[in-house]
């Protein structure tokens, strides 16, 4: 383990965090976990995208875990989040296996109900602004629930998916578990 990812991991465990889904990366005790040289208010939904991810599908990780290991993820000592084309090598890590998603209507088909994606997109304009990842829940009928949509927005948001396809969409992983993820988070 490097040297930053260590000192964070022992600085995080000392943080009370929550085990379900979090929404609101600037919010609460989850505001303040460091990874890289900045915290998850300011650079980190990535993480919070791959832990709701691996919570919603079962995995009961905790959150400073999730952190430690996608420090090998980040770009520019976290100051620019993680790498949003690696969230599937990312799931990996936990045996969560991942395929690339490309185009809202095959976003619309993969996200039935039960099933879980990650989603990067540009926050404005393409290169001129910055990006965003989240964790979706499939609700069926094309819409999905969002979690961490908003930094400072507490809960998930239900929305088509067409929808999120329109901002400006980077990057989409699938979690392609053979069985449908656990319910007992989705809400």
């Amino acid at each position: 383990m490097k040297l930053l990812a260590k000192h964070n991991f022992q600085y995080n465990q000392t943080i009370p965090l929550p085990t379900v889904p979090v929404n609101g990366q600037a919010l609460g005790a989850v505001s303040g976990v460091k990874f890289g040289v900045g915290t998850l208010a300011k650079c980190g939904c990535g993480v919070l995208a791959v832990f709701n991810a691996l919570t919603l599908c079962g995995r009961k990780i905790p959150l400073q875990q999730v952190a430690c290991v996608m420090e090998s993820y980040r770009v520019m000592w976290g100051l620019l989040g993680v790498n949003c084309f690696a969230l599937g090598k990312a799931l990996g890590r936990w045996d969560i296996p991942a395929k690339k998603i490309s185009g809202a209507g095959n976003m619309t088909d993969f996200l039935q109900k039960d099933r879980v994606a990650l989603a990067a997109y540009w926050t404005k304009k393409p290169f001129l602004s910055s990006a965003h990842i989240v964790c979706l829940y499939g609700e069926g009928s094309g819409k999905a629930r969002v979690y961490n949509l908003y930094s400072r927005r507490p809960y998930a948001t239900l929305m088509p998916v067409a929808e999120l396809y329109r901002r400006h969409m980077i990057a989409a992983f699938g979690i392609t578990l053979h069985t449908a993820c656990g319910e007992e988070a989705a809400h």
